[in-house]
């Protein structure tokens, strides 16, 4: 099974999780990209794979690689 999901997401630099910020302060990028993800059942668990792409740059490709392994990391760990 796959998903596709077309959104919108921005992040702001300022303020902690859970805190009210100006959503146009500080945001001086656009970027668009894609976001699969599949799940396929694997015996009595579930493998996940996960594809980012169409980045603008290599640098931004880069970040989000960061992100997304520990995105994933704990995710793993939440799920053992």
């Amino acid at each position: 099974m796959a998903a596709r999901c077309l959104g919108r997401r921005r992040t702001s630099p300022r303020g902690k999780p859970g805190r009210a910020v100006n959503p146009k302060a500080g945001l001086d990028k656009v970027f668009v990209s894609v976001v699969t993800i599949e799940l396929r059942a694997v015996g009595s668990g579930t493998e996940l794979t996960l594809r980012h792409e169409q980045f603008a740059n290599t640098e931004a490709r880069d970040h989000h690689q960061q992100g997304w392994t520990g995105c994933l990391a704990r995710l793993e760990k939440a799920v053992a």
